[in-house]
């Protein structure tokens, strides 16, 4: 019987051991029969186990998961085992870090319902994994991707500024949460220069958050290639 744990086990194995700086995994039909009937990569613990998986069980599903798998994993190709390890070691050292990061992984992946979700999952990992983005963040970014529209994702990185959004409707990205709205005694926390300034009492201000900022600093480049 195969258990989830064993999938959770085979990421984190992954993770800790492999190395990924030569995965630049193409997502076509031939490279998927590859990695099935040809063993292709098979030396990666969780796309291995996940082949072996979809051998026994001939299940739909598994195919899509090891797809995910790997639109997740090409991403990883700038990070090393040492990276990966030390990020391992110091979420494993805090209590307040119940799952493992291989469990984190295979939720986050279970809920995306696109490829490009989990292609972006895995750029949003990889900065996580090189300290660019908070742990505290991590988890938080992962379920803005998951739980909004990808193509609402896609306008807001590239085409919302901070200095459009009181000449539109900003609720969406509120709602996306990625934009606060602040009165005029936040809004000069997020705005020093307006410090000085007077403001309309009573008027509402949107701006970009850290969630946001993150999203667009560290995508944007990404997606105009």
């Amino acid at each position: 019987m195969i258990k989830e744990s064993d999938i959770v086990e085979s990421i984190d194995s992954t993770l800790v051991s492999s190395d990924l700086s030569d995965v630049a995994i193409d997502m076509s039909e031939n490279c998927i029969d590859s990695i099935l009937n040809d063993g292709l990569f098979r030396d990666i613990p969780v796309i291995r186990s996940l082949v072996g998986i979809i051998k026994t069980t001939k299940s739909i599903s598994n195919v899509l998961l090891l797809k995910k798998i790997i639109a997740f994993m090409r991403n990883l190709s700038g990070t090393s085992t040492e990276m990966r390890q030390d990020m391992i070691f110091k979420l494993n050292s805090k209590r307040s870090y119940r799952e493992s990061v291989g469990e984190q992984i295979l939720f986050i992946l279970d809920k995306c319902d696109s490829l490009t979700k989990a292609d972006l999952q895995g750029i949003i990992f990889a900065q996580y994994v090189k300290g660019n983005i908070p742990p505290e963040k991590f988890m938080k970014i992962a379920q803005i991707i998951n739980n909004n529209d990808i193509s609402e994702i896609l306008f807001f990185i590239r085409n919302i500024t901070n200095e459009c959004l009181e000449h539109i409707d900003y609720s969406p990205f509120v709602n996306m949460g990625v934009v606060t709205i602040h009165d005029t005694c936040t809004i000069r926390k997020v705005r020093p220069e307006l410090m000085g300034a007077s403001l309309n009492v009573g008027k509402l201000y949107p701006w970009i958050n850290e969630n946001g900022q993150i999203l667009k600093n560290i995508l944007y480049d990404y997606l105009s290639k």
